[in-house]
Parts: C-alpha cells; sequence; structure tokens
C-alpha cells in the first residue's frame, strides 16, 4: 500500500509529456526496493545449496518470458501494425 504513489508517479513520469521531474515517492520506492535487492543477495548465499530442478527453471525461463513478451506484443506492436493498416487501407481508397 504504500508503494502505490511511487508507483503512479513513475507511471506518470514515463507516460506524461508534460511531467518533466519523477516525483519524490516514486525516488522513494526506487531506493526502497534497491535496498531490499542488496540485503537479499548479502544474506542468500548458502540458502540454497542444491541447484533448482530443470523442470523448474524451464517453467519460469517461459513463464517470465511470456510476461516480457506479451505485454510488449499488445500494448506496443499490435497498435503500431494497426495504426499502418489503417493508413495503408486510407491510401488505397
Amino acid at each position: 500500500m504504500f508503494g502505490i504513489p511511487g508507483v503512479r508517479e513513475a507511471y506518470q513520469y514515463f507516460h506524461d509529456k508534460s511531467c518533466k521531474r519523477i516525483g519524490p515517492q516514486a525516488w522513494l520506492l526506487i531506493a526502497n526496493i534497491s535496498t531490499e535487492l542488496l540485503i537479499v543477495f548479502k544474506f542468500s548465499q548458502g540458502e540454497f545449496p542444491n541447484p533448482a530442478p530443470t523442470e523448474v527453471i524451464y517453467f519460469w525461463t517461459v513463464f517470465i518470458t511470456l510476461l516480457v513478451v506479451y505485454p510488449i506484443y499488445q500494448f506496443y506492436l499490435r497498435p503500431k501494425w494497426q495504426e499502418v493498416e489503417s493508413e495503408e487501407k486510407i491510401k488505397a481508397q
């Protein structure tokens, strides 16, 4: 709940052309996530001595790949292709 204002400020910075600066809550969110990652990396050495099974690695690799690729396709590539197709239809008429 405390990160929601920071996410909103970051979203506004990335999507609003008139927004010139990232807000203080977003900076606090970035600092918090960075600190937590550093703590995890520092104290997680030796936590899992056995490597993960290959099935688990394959599952997470496919899942994360789809989680990244699908929004890029759905919200960036597909609208651009539709825009090009609509321009071609207008020129053909």
